[in-house]
């Protein structure tokens, strides 16, 4: 499991609006890159409002794979 980080969140977030687009980060170990090549890999969000779970595509966990291999 790697949870995302929220950028600029109490900028963008009011009491009375919120935007459609949010922007985070994940920050993966060495070994979590591992876990990620073998797959299968989940995206997840786990809100009270909104609960979603989609697998990846073999083709989409690569694409993502080639840029946590180059930033690390």
């Amino acid at each position: 499991e790697v949870r995302a980080v929220a950028h600029d969140e109490e900028r963008l977030t009011r009491d009375d609006t919120t935007p459609a687009v949010h922007f985070l980060t994940f920050s993966f170990a060495p070994d979590q890159i591992d876990v990620f090549e073998r797959g299968p890999v989940h995206i997840v969000v786990d809100h009270p409002g909104y609960r979603e779970d989609v697998a990846l595509s073999d083709e989409h966990r690569g694409e993502l794979l080639r840029d946590l291999r180059d930033a690390s």
